[in-house]
């Protein structure tokens, strides 16, 4: 089975926390891993990297996947 990664960021703009997003993205894809972006804000000019699954979520507060995400993590941690 392959694993997942997933990286929960804010919107996308050219500075360096997306370079390093971006960075990290590409490392997991070069090493094998399945990644995937949960960006919360709209599509950016930030290039993704190939192999790179993006979601766009827009209303993070209001959208399903990150309320399942939450949900998911707070069983995992307690």
């Amino acid at each position: 089975m392959k694993e997942v990664f997933v990286v929960l960021t804010g919107t996308m703009k050219l500075s360096g926390v997306s370079t390093w997003v971006v960075n990290l993205s590409q490392s997991l894809v070069n090493s094998g891993k399945r990644t995937i972006i949960l960006n919360m804000g709209e599509p950016s000019e930030v290039a993704m990297p190939e192999g790179v699954d993006v979601i766009y979520l827009r209303r993070p507060r209001t959208h399903i996947a990150l309320r399942l995400l939450r949900l998911f993590l707070f069983h995992k941690i307690a």
